[in-house]
């Protein structure tokens, strides 16, 4: 499930997806693809990720919707963790050097879960905006006590120095913009968090 694509910078496409592992729960899997988009290069597949950090044992093994991003000379895969229907459901991200890994997990996840009166904001995606501004797109519950209909939020993000060396940090803002759109509210309604 949550297949992603991803180009690298020299065009070779590669395919990032969730599978389940008895043992493990949601694992987060890649592989090279060819040309075709269609088809995986044999022998290419590979284990990115799985639950091994604190804040992702709130309910069930899960490691889901991965998004790949390279900034500067590192990759970014940012990923979901705990069930969908937890209000601990939230973003982390790790970092490698190579497409291929290893992936090593920031120490500092996760970095969206919760924002203000938010609950259950994870699965998402990265874009950049008309001015090339890199923003965020996530979902979250409800509300606190309502997981569906779930709502759209966009929100900030960028990459600052790391002090201590090593790969820049991800940040996502806490001011949201939020996009309703349900059977109830059939109109869309900007606001700000």
């Amino acid at each position: 499930i949550d297949n992603s694509l991803f180009f690298d910078s020299d065009g070779t496409p590669y395919i990032f997806w969730v599978k389940w592992d008895r043992q493990y729960g949601n694992e987060i899997w890649s592989a090279k693809l060819e040309d075709d988009l269609m088809h995986i290069v044999p022998g290419t597949e590979c284990l990115c990720l799985r639950k091994s950090q604190e804040w992702e044992n709130r309910k069930l093994d899960v490691n889901e919707g991965p998004f790949v991003m390279k900034h500067r000379d590192t990759y970014y895969l940012t990923y979901s963790a705990n069930c969908y229907s937890s209000q601990d459901y939230g973003v982390g991200y790790a970092v490698s050097k190579s497409i291929d890994g290893p992936w090593e997990k920031y120490g500092g996840n996760p970095i969206l879960r919760s924002p203000g009166d938010l609950r259950g904001t994870g699965h998402h995606a990265f874009f950049k905006d008309a001015e090339g501004n890199l923003k965020i797109v996530f979902h979250s519950h409800f509300s606190k006590e309502q997981v569906i209909p779930r709502i759209t939020h966009i929100t900030d993000a960028g990459f600052v120095a790391n002090r201590s060396g090593g790969a820049d940090i991800l940040n996502i803002s806490e001011q949201t913009v939020m996009m309703t759109l349900s059977p109830e509210q059939p109109l869309l309604h900007v606001t700000s968090n």
